[in-house]
């Protein structure tokens, strides 16, 4: 039984060798691990060259600067295990992520697992519960949940875990394959677009309540950047969510899907309010007008209160700052 690891690189030369040398300390070993460097104009191409001339288990991909997508993409194309594990090229995993996703897994017939995550900004934050959890022999229940039930928890978190990323999750290859699915190129917000497809392919989930997997935060990733334009994907990407499950005729998902695109679309009229250029004014414009108009078309048939509705059509109509601010997580 293989896993393909598949790390996208893109200028992260101060974090990808700590990355993938927390790759190679996981304590399952059958592993290919797919690095995929999308044109980085630092070091982390000569770095991944490095590690994998250490370890055999390495393979590296260079390729024209395409985005992320276009490097997981390639990683897939490549990859030969039963299984599919995507990794940041600047988060790291603790020692027995591989291994506890997998027998996740194996011991509940699942086709996919995802365990909790946490945020970390140094790396001596995560060798020191890495440390802990090496000698902590406890095992925690893992769950198990249909592909509905999984989708209704990543719509209503019970976890960290819960999340529409790509990472933190270790998926049956053939959940890619079978439905020809790759992650939509120069796109951000990419996961978005995909994740929830393989859920729902997927006859069941296994999750596992530990935090293994350590997410960075820092300045300069793609979140922490000034809105612009490219922040609209994730528009785009929650309302394809809304359209798949009423195509589908899953009414319950639909509506969860209504509610969480509406307030992402709340959320990103009140980031474009901060701005004071050209720009973001254009964009907010833009946004009222998609605002109105999702409204109108997916809330009729959305199994909401009556109530949450109505404040949706007004605050949509006459989108004051403070309730604006208010809906983001309404």
């Amino acid at each position: 039984m293989k896993i393909s690891v598949i790390v996208p690189v893109y200028n992260v030369e101060s974090y990808v060798e700590a990355c993938l040398r927390s790759i190679l300390r996981q304590t399952f070993r059958d592993l290919e691990i797919l690095v995929v460097d999308d044109g980085s104009t630092d070091s982390s191409g000569e770095i991944c060259e490095r590690l994998s001339r250490e370890d055999e288990r390495i393979h590296v991909f260079h390729q024209e600067n395409g985005g992320l997508s276009a490097a997981r993409n390639t990683g897939l194309k490549a990859a030969s295990g039963e299984f599919v594990a995507p990794v940041d090229s600047d988060d790291l995993l603790s020692p027995a992520y591989m291994e506890k996703l997998l027998n996740a897994c194996l011991q509940n017939h699942a086709q996919a697992s995802v365990c909790d995550c946490r945020d970390f900004t140094e790396d001596r934050e995560w060798k020191a519960a890495a440390g802990e959890q090496k000698n902590c022999r406890e095992e925690k229940s893992v769950q198990t949940f249909s592909s509905a039930e999984c989708l209704e928890h990543m719509y209503h978190p019970i976890s960290s875990g819960m999340s529409f990323t790509a990472w933190g999750k270790l998926y049956q290859r053939s959940l890619f394959t079978e439905k020809k699915l790759e992650y939509p190129v120069g796109r951000i917000h990419e996961d978005q677009f995909v994740t929830y497809q393989l859920l729902d392919a997927a006859e069941s989930i296994a999750y596992v309540p530990e935090e293994l997997y350590w997410y960075r935060t820092r300045s300069g990733s793609i979140m922490h950047r000034k809105f612009d334009r490219r922040r609209l994907d994730l528009m785009e990407a929650t309302r394809g969510q809304c359209l798949y499950f009423l195509e589908k005729g899953e009414n319950n998902l639909a509506s969860l899907a209504v509610n969480n695109h509406i307030r992402i679309e709340f959320s990103l009229l009140a980031c474009a309010r901060e701005g004071a250029d050209a720009e973001t004014g254009d964009l907010e414009a833009e946004l009222r007008t998609a605002l109105k108009k999702d409204c109108r078309r997916f809330l009729p048939g959305a199994e909401l209160p009556i109530m949450k509705k109505w404040v949706f059509y007004l605050a949509a109509e006459l989108p004051a700052g403070f309730i604006v601010e208010k809906l983001r997580m309404f």
